[in-house]
């Protein structure tokens, strides 16, 4: 499992980079070893030179790649194929809706379940940083924030009906509880009621 990190500015993308490999310490690194070629924790910007991004890429995308985290702008990965990237998470809102589903798109290109995390922080929100209406259906959700996007984002030629509405819990969860409601958006997620989600709440 591949995790990318999406943040608006370089900054932000050191300051976390620094923080999870002096957190990780040996960790950080395969084997122990802190050494270059090592890192399970990689960062990756415009700003980043072009050995370096090279480098980044192929181990990446690489099946025997070291590197299972990466810390970058937005702007990676688009037109980029890494096929077995799990998750995407974004701190910050994106400016639209189809600036997120493009940058999302980074995930699951395997075919196999991914998960979209988005961590909006107020000042993403702000209407000169994030489109107004895409900012209020993040602060304010009145329905399923998946299906909504998907409506937003439909073509003509689509079938909207194969949308299926998210299934409650059926109680038989162990640790986790990971039915379609749980699976599917914040607004979805906080309609279930399931007891193994309240017990692992903190």
């Amino acid at each position: 499992m591949f995790v990318c990190f999406c943040f608006r500015t370089y900054r932000m993308v050191y300051n976390i980079w620094a923080w999870l490999v002096e957190g990780l310490g040996t960790s950080a690194y395969v084997g122990g070893e802190a050494v270059l070629a090592n890192r399970r924790v990689e960062m990756y910007s415009s700003t980043t030179d072009e050995t370096s991004k090279d480098r980044i890429l192929e181990d990446f995308s690489s099946q025997n790649g070291n590197i299972e985290v990466l810390i970058c702008t937005v702007s990676f990965g688009l037109g980029i194929n890494i096929k077995d990237v799990s998750v995407v998470v974004h701190w910050g809102a994106p400016k639209n809706c189809l600036g997120y589903w493009q940058e999302i798109g980074r995930a699951g290109r395997d075919g196999r379940p991914a998960s979209a995390i988005l961590y909006p922080y107020p000042r993403s929100l702000l209407p000169r940083v994030c489109d107004k209406e895409f900012a209020e259906s993040i602060r304010t959700p009145t329905d399923c924030i998946r299906r909504r996007r998907l409506y937003e984002l439909k073509t003509d030629d689509m079938d909207m009906t194969s949308l299926r509405n998210g299934l409650p819990c059926d109680g038989v969860c162990e640790s986790v509880c990971v039915c379609d409601l749980c699976k599917c958006c914040s607004f979805c997620y906080a309609k279930c009621e399931c007891v193994s989600k309240r017990n692992n709440l903190f």
